[in-house]
C-alpha cells in the first residue's frame, strides 16, 4: 500500500487492527482508538498509535518492522491497563516513545494503571518510556542504539534490564531510570550491557537494586554508575558478575539500608554513602577502590 494510512475506530473495548506478515505499508500508519493493534508486517515510515479510553495492547511480532519512529499514547483512565510488546526479531528503525499514562510531555501523571512494556526487539535510536502512576512492569531485553529513558513514576514498579544499550566506547549517559514513591525493584541481569553511563534514581520507598551486568567504557575514570535510593529501607547488591568500567557512586539515603558487595564484582572505584539510619555492609571492607560512608 502506497501513501500514508489512517485508521480511526470507536475506542470501545475489543476494537482490533492487524497488519499481517506479508503487508508492506510504504508510508506512515496512524491509528486512533484501536484497543488491540498487532503488527506482523512492515510500516516503512512512522507508526503512531493513539489508544482508546479502555486498555490498549500493541504487539510487534517477530519479523515485523517499523522503518522510522514508533509513538504509543495509552489511555488516560486510572483503571485502564496498557501494554506494549516488541518480540525478539521485531525492529524500530529510529526512536520509540511510549506514554502509557495518556499524556505526551505532561509530567503531572494524572492517571495510573498496571501497565507493561516489554522490549525484546531492536530499536535503532532512543527509547523513552513514561509509565505514569500504578504498579508498572518494564522489561528491556533487546537492543537500543543510543539512549533509554525510563520514568516509572509512583507505584511498586519493576524494571528488568537484560539487553544492550549504546555504542561501545561511549561515556555519555545511555540509560536513565527514575522511580518515585513506592517499593521499586530494578535489576540489571548478568550479560546486560550499558555502553556509557547509567543513572538509577529509585525515589522514596523500600527499594531494591540488583546489579549483575556491565556499564561504562573501557579505560574511563569518570562516574559511569550513579544509584540514588532515597528514603526507605533499601537494598543494593553488586553481584560477582557486575562490572563498572569507571567510577560507581551509590547514595542509599535515609533509612536502615543494606549494601552487599559480592566477591568478583569489579569497578575502578566505588563510593557508597549509607546516609542517615542504621546501615549494613555485607562484603569485604578492604576491597580495592571501595569507600564506605555512614556504615
Amino acid at each position: 500500500m502506497t501513501g500514508d494510512t489512517r485508521v480511526d475506530l470507536s475506542g470501545s473495548p475489543g476494537d482490533t487492527l492487524t497488519v499481517k506478515a506479508r503487508a508492506d505499508l510504504k508510508g506512515e500508519l496512524e491509528t486512533f482508538s484501536a484497543n488491540n493493534l498487532t503488527l506482523a508486517g512492515t510500516v516503512e515510515k512512522d507508526l503512531e498509535v493513539i489508544g482508546g479510553s479502555a486498555g490498549n495492547t500493541v504487539l510487534l511480532k517477530a519479523g515485523s518492522k517499523v522503518g522510522r519512529d514508533l509513538f504509543f499514547l495509552g489511555s488516560r483512565s486510572s483503571s485502564a491497563v496498557d501494554s506494549l510488546t516488541m518480540e525478539a526479531g521485531s525492529s524500530v528503525g529510529h526512536n520509540l516513545r511510549a506514554d502509557t499514562d495518556g499524556f505526551f510531555d505532561d509530567w503531572r501523571h494524572a492517571s495510573g494503571g498496571k501497565d507493561t512494556v516489554t522490549l525484546n526487539g531492536s530499536i535503532g535510536g532512543s527509547a523513552t518510556l513514561d509509565m505514569g502512576a500504578g504498579d508498572d512492569a518494564v522489561t528491556l531485553g533487546g537492543t537500543v542504539g543510543s539512549r533509554a529513558l525510563v520514568d516509572l513514576d509512583a507505584g511498586n514498579d519493576t524494571f528488568n534490564f537484560a539487553g544492550k544499550i549504546g555504542t561501545a566506547g561511549s561515556t555519555a549517559e545511555a540509560l536513565k531510570v527514575e522511580g518515585e514513591a513506592g517499593a521499586d525493584k530494578v535489576t540489571f541481569a548478568a550479560g546486560s550491557v550499558v555502553n556509557g553511563k547509567a543513572t538509577v534514581d529509585l525515589g522514596t520507598g523500600d527499594d531494591v537494586f540488583d546489579f549483575a551486568g556491565k556499564v561504562g567504557a573501557t579505560g574511563s575514570t569518570a562516574e559511569m554508575l550513579k544509584v540514588t535510593a532515597g528514603a526507605g529501607a533499601d537494598k543494593v547488591t553488586f553481584a560477582a558478575s557486575s562490572a563498572v568500567l569507571g567510577k560507581a557512586h551509590v547514595e542509599l539515603g535515609a533509612g536502615n539500608d543494606t549494601f552487599t558487595l559480592v566477591a568478583g564484582a569489579s569497578f575502578t572505584s566505588a563510593k557508597v554513602d549509607g546516609g542517615a539510619g542504621v546501615d549494613t555492609f555485607v562484603g569485604l571492607i578492604s576491597t580495592p577502590g571501595l569507600t564506605l560512608l555512614g556504615f
